[in-house]
């Protein structure tokens, strides 16, 4: 039996959003023309770890500004869909404390582990990945690169990844094949096919805490929490 406030399970009902996928896609090229012109513009001073934050910061700031903005000329009282269907409380920002945890250990200790034991097994190699990051975590603008990979990022990226593009698809499918999708792309802007298969199990992950609170804070705590001890584990040389 369906609750007024969601399902048999107490998952949040998923609402019917003013804005599509192809509204969705629009964000997305205005955030990948941001990336490759920055790109394009610094060239060789991006190897440099101040001028390779430019690739984190301005492009994510195009992106959740951009999403904020395409879904308030959507559809009147778009942004208050694009944050779910409740007003957060501190609850739920514990829930994304804890959600962010369960995260980290599961995909990054447990799943990571486990796939990198099976290469070792099997006689491959898994190549390093996300150097650039690794460079930028550990140099010398490291605080810098702490808040925009922890704290600036995870909000962009939850705005639109799950609030935006996740309720796109809902429009027309159903939680999981929406989540998929959505996971898929957050998957592939990671780059390295290791990177993407941990992101889009992450992003399902988030999408059904997404759906399952009815609010965007607990996804981008949790985002916040997993990113943050990723870039923590680099610094202290294990991840």
């Amino acid at each position: 039996m369906l609750r007024a406030d969601g399902d048999a399970k107490g998952n949040a009902p998923a609402p019917v959003v003013g804005w599509t996928p192809w509204d969705a896609a629009v964000v997305f090229v205005i955030w990948l023309a941001t990336t490759i012109v920055i790109g394009a513009l610094a060239g060789e001073r991006l190897k440099e770890p101040s001028q390779g934050l430019l690739l984190l910061f301005v492009p994510s700031l195009v992106l959740g500004g951009s999403t904020l903005l395409w879904v308030r000329a959507s559809s009147e009282g778009g942004v208050k869909q694009l944050m779910g269907t409740r007003h957060p409380s501190i609850r739920d920002v514990g829930a994304g404390l804890i959600y962010g945890i369960v995260g980290a250990v599961v995909l990054t200790f447990g799943f990571g582990l486990a796939l990198r034991m099976l290469f070792d097994v099997l006689g491959l190699r898994i190549p390093p990945v996300q150097q650039d990051l690794r460079q930028l975590a550990s140099g010398s603008s490291a605080p810098f690169a702490i808040v925009v990979i922890a704290l600036v990022a995870p909000i962009a990226e939850e705005l639109f990844f799950r609030g935006m593009l996740f309720q796109a698809f809902e429009r027309w499918l159903g939680v999981w094949p929406s989540a998929a999708l959505s996971a898929a792309v957050f998957g592939a802007v990671h780059g390295e096919w290791f990177v993407f298969v941990i992101t889009f199990l992450f992003g399902i992950y988030l999408a059904l805490i997404f759906r399952r609170r009815g609010t965007i804070v607990t996804p981008i705590v949790a985002h916040m929490l997993f990113n943050g001890l990723g870039v923590l584990l680099i610094r202290a040389g294990v991840g």
